[in-house]
């Protein structure tokens, strides 16, 4: 559960408060969101 607030914390002092890097935080946001679910359906293909 901290990796992603880490991860995150980090991107957006990396990226500064540009409209374009709050954007690709907030896709960021969305594609950690549907992560397990794309993690899921890999491990499903894969076996």
């Amino acid at each position: 559960m901290e990796l992603p607030a880490l991860s995150m914390m980090c991107l957006s002092k990396c990226w500064g408060s540009s409209m374009i890097s709050w954007l690709e935080l907030g896709l960021f946001v969305g594609i950690l969101k549907l992560a397990p679910f794309g993690v899921f359906i890999i491990f499903v293909v894969l076996i």
